[in-house]
């Protein structure tokens, strides 16, 4: 990694340059919480930003299962499978200077205790929402024509198709 430029400190600690960041990114990867969406926007694998170029540099040596995460993030076609609760605007790609954007599709997610989402149109006119109280799983479609979502205590969302 020096070769390429890269910062690299081996040994314990987190932060920039450390080998035990460098092997976080990798578990990451391989339990689904990184996926090729995230790493392409929020790692900055496609902007080829320090970061970037760090974890396609760090993915042959360390992990080199997940290459394939790596070459779909670089493809400029990483679809979102999943995200986290917050507001979004409903809309493809990444949006690293704007609001943060949701692809349409079928999303579930669950065990939920105290679980609100709310689909609303362009305007922010409320679609649909429910206020869930506890349930083993929840599933939503976010339809193209919705305009945002948000959820708020409801955990991560997956796409299911």
């Amino acid at each position: 990694m020096t070769a390429a430029g890269i910062t690299f400190r081996p040994g314990a600690g987190l932060g920039s340059g450390a080998f035990s960041s460098d092997q976080s990114i990798c578990k990451s990867m391989r339990d689904g919480t990184l996926d090729a969406y995230n790493l392409a926007g929020r790692e900055q694998v496609a902007a080829q930003t320090d970061n970037g170029r760090r974890i396609v540099t760090m993915v042959p040596i360390l992990c080199p299962d997940q290459q394939p995460l790596i070459d779909e993030a670089l493809s400029g076609n990483a679809v979102m499978k999943r995200f986290i609760d917050g507001k979004y605007i409903v809309g493809e790609g990444y949006n690293p200077s704007g609001p943060r954007l949701v692809a349409p599709g079928t999303y579930s997610t669950g065990p939920v205790s105290d679980c609100y989402w709310e689909r609303a149109d362009s305007q922010g006119n409320i679609i649909d929402n429910n206020m869930v109280s506890i349930s083993q799983s929840i599933t939503v479609t976010i339809e193209e024509t919705d305009g945002a979502f948000t959820s708020n205590r409801c955990g991560p969302w997956n796409l299911v198709d």
